[in-house]
């Protein structure tokens, strides 16, 4: 094993250090990156439930216009003898 000489061990910690502090970056970013992921999983959670409710009120909507047609055409004449 070769020895160093002081300057080497000098780069050689210099290395470590900024390994290190890359290190400490790297986990925050990825702890960042991971709160973000929850918070859009959680705002899509959110937008599922809107969706489905909207859909819901969609097809109430529908339902009650479709009733509502029934009863306007049940009160016409089927011969279309009668005004409008």
């Amino acid at each position: 094993m070769a020895m160093y000489d002081e300057q080497e061990w000098a780069k050689l910690r210099a290395l470590v250090q900024e390994l290190r502090e890359a290190l400490e970056v790297d986990s925050a970013m990825m702890l960042r990156h991971e709160d973000r992921i929850k918070e859009h999983q959680k705002w899509l959670e959110e937008h599922e439930i809107t969706m489905a409710r909207i859909e819901a009120s969609q097809a109430r909507t529908e339902a009650n216009l479709e009733r509502l047609a029934e009863l306007i055409l049940r009160g016409r004449s089927t011969n279309g003898n009668q005004p409008a």
